[in-house]
């Protein structure tokens, strides 16, 4: 198993995340998966993707994935050359019909740190790779639904009902952000 990149372990050392769970994806990989709210960014090179809670005045954006499981992080994989932020706006709009009001405030990170072998084909960071977390603002008062897979029945929930969603333990310790 390939070590981590010193600097991602000299940057989280003195962090403390705000949540964790083991994930197994469909693809067979089984990942650790860590929360951390900062305002330092990690190295950039190790950065695949970006992610938000979205919100709608009161309420934030929950969504679920082909497993039912309920989601608060909209977000997407970087394209060639895209910035972070021209990233977060393109996946908003693609997954749920939303546009960004404002500029979006970076919050931290999400750690992804493989526990299985390297899969053959494979192109990103191993064994970690890292998706930039932010808090979004938006105006629209309905969410639309996209033909993406891992973004089903996305809508507005108010904040008095967020505690009462069965969340992953990682995105959960976000919502201190609220």
């Amino acid at each position: 198993m390939a070590e981590s990149d010193p600097r991602l372990v000299a940057f989280i050392q003195n962090l403390v995340p705000v949540g964790a769970q083991r994930e197994t994806w469909p693809s067979g990989a089984v990942l650790d998966i860590t929360a951390f709210l900062t305002e330092r960014a990690p190295p950039l090179d190790l950065v695949t993707g970006v992610r938000a809670i979205l919100r709608n005045g009161d309420s934030i954006l929950a969504f679920e994935d082909p497993t039912e499981r309920t989601h608060i992080l909209p977000g997407g994989r970087l394209e060639q050359g895209e910035s972070p932020i021209a990233c977060l706006k393109r996946e908003l709009r693609e997954e749920c019909g939303c546009v960004t009001v404002g500029e979006p405030r970076y919050i931290g990170f999400l750690r992804f740190h493989h526990l299985t072998p390297r899969q053959d084909g494979y192109r990103y960071s191993y064994p970690d790779f890292l998706q930039l977390l932010y808090l979004a603002d938006t105006g629209n008062d309905a969410v639309e639904g996209s033909d993406e897979p891992w973004v089903q029945r996305p809508r507005f929930v108010p904040l008095s009902q967020i505690n009462g969603l069965q969340l992953p333990p990682a995105e959960r310790g976000l919502l201190k952000v609220l």
